[in-house]
């Protein structure tokens, strides 16, 4: 009896043992289309070639990796492969070096290609690009960026560029506001002494037509026979208007001398010269001096009154 169980056991045994051994072996399965497989391959080689006769080196680099797979045929497989070495033969490549105002190795430093960030910090390390012009931006906290236009060649390996920062220049100083010229005050002389230029030069006018004309009075009707009497007179006009003359000549220039060279005020404290005549009982006051004389002005100085006789 127990022989005749033992042929149904193992049986069992065996049969437990397909069964859970079926699922193991169709998990080892490859998934996927070899066809698609294939294909892709195919595609990525094909691309790859594209790319490189472009000038994209590093995109063909990507295409050529994968059509280098175990996973790709064989003939496939070797194509990408001798194309990927031309490839990194022919891919320049840099290392970027940065310095400080004084002259310090940097590190944190980034370099950017318009705004593709090639590297957030320096390490030393070389960056492959493409071949053709590149514009680099470095940038860095403790200056102003550095911009750096380059070409790279075809087998430029580790080509190394090195830049300088230099120091911000310092902000340029406010410049002052210029003071307001001081005003210059009226002064009375000049004033005065214009007057009497003017006083002079009406008096002078006056007295030399007439003397003129009394002349050629005399000339026309007693000369060369005219009494001293009748001279004398036309002698002293004449006098009088040389004196006119040369007293107004030298009012002007005395004038004009201190006009110009009056000294300068503070602002807001210019002088003014006023001259007025006010009716009092009896007669008249003249004022002569800084502001009018209002009531309360300390400025004000009030000649003498004029009484009539």
């Amino acid at each position: 009896m127990r022989l005749s169980q033992a042929p149904l056991f193992l049986f069992a045994f065996a049969l437990a043992g397909l069964l859970g051994a079926s699922p193991r072996a169709a998990a080892a399965t490859p998934p996927g289309d070899p066809a698609a497989q294939k294909q892709a391959c195919a595609d990525a080689s094909e691309q790859g070639q594209e790319l490189r006769d472009q000038g994209k080196l590093l995109a063909a680099r990507e295409r050529f990796l994968a059509c280098a797979a175990e996973a790709c045929p064989a003939i496939v497989r070797k194509d990408c492969a001798d194309w990927l070495a031309d490839l990194d033969e022919r891919t320049p490549s840099i290392v970027l070096d940065a310095r400080g105002p004084a002259g310090q190795d940097l590190t944190d430093v980034r370099v950017l290609e318009g705004e593709h960030v090639l590297a957030s910090s320096l390490d030393g390390k070389a960056i492959s690009l493409d071949p053709g012009e590149h514009r680099l931006r470095y940038e860095w906290t403790g200056a102003p960026a550095v911009e750096e236009r380059i070409v790279l060649r075809e087998g430029e390996h580790r080509r190394r560029l090195s830049v300088r920062f230099v120091a911000a220049a310092p902000p340029a100083p406010k410049t002052p506001t210029p003071a307001a010229p001081m005003p210059r005050p009226l002064p009375l002389a000049p004033l005065v002494l214009g007057g009497v230029a003017l006083a002079g030069g009406a008096a002078f006018a006056g007295l030399a037509v007439s003397a003129q004309s009394d002349y050629d009075h005399l000339d026309a009707t007693c000369a060369p026979r005219c009494t001293a009497d009748l001279v004398d007179p036309v002698r002293t006009k004449l006098i009088l208007a040389n004196v006119s003359l040369g007293v107004s000549v030298v009012s002007l220039g005395v004038a004009t001398f201190l006009w110009f060279t009056r000294p300068k005020g503070p602002p807001g404290k210019t002088p003014t010269t006023a001259f007025a005549i006010a009716p009092l009982p009896g007669g008249a006051a003249a004022f002569l001096g800084g502001a009018l004389p209002f009531e309360g002005s300390s400025r004000a100085r009030v000649i003498t009154p004029i009484t009539p006789p």
